[in-house]
């Protein structure tokens, strides 16, 4: 993840692994796993789940075809052509404060840009998330 411009990637160097490795750790089943995240062009948040709740749209703010937090890919081809937008506006009133409870730092952006992204479209962008995960072969 390091320098992929998400929220809190730039610090992820694999120090650690490196410092376990030249201290004699056995690594084993290290996995590398990665996605792209839905992200608002204007913020580095990859906190996806509230997505489920979006309808995405061109930017005339008709809706794209298929395009949905589980299928990013349309999201993806859309994104080389043109625009995405996304409004979060198939939640239930009563839910949103719970929302911003549940993860108050995904509402951060759009509180500081001044949108609600319940009620206003607001464009979006992919970001890419990776991480390696291991474990110490003597761990039990």
């Amino acid at each position: 993840m390091f320098l992929s411009k998400g929220l809190g990637c730039n610090v992820l160097t694999g120090d650690g692994y490196l410092m376990a490795a030249e201290g004699g750790a056995e690594m084993s089943s290290m996995e590398f796993s990665n996605a792209y995240g839905i992200s608002p062009a204007f913020s580095s948040v990859t906190k996806t789940l509230f997505y489920n709740w979006a309808t995405f749209t061109y930017e005339d703010g008709s809706i794209i075809p298929g395009a949905s937090s589980h299928r990013r890919s349309v999201i993806a081809q859309t994104l080389l052509q043109q625009p995405v937008y996304a409004i979060i506006d198939k939640v239930a009133k009563s839910m949103r404060a719970s929302m911003r409870l549940a993860q108050p730092n995904f509402f951060l952006p759009f509180d500081r840009a001044g949108i609600d992204p319940f009620t206003q479209r607001f464009s979006v962008t992919l970001c890419l998330e990776g991480t390696v995960y291991g474990r110490n072969s003597d761990c039990r």
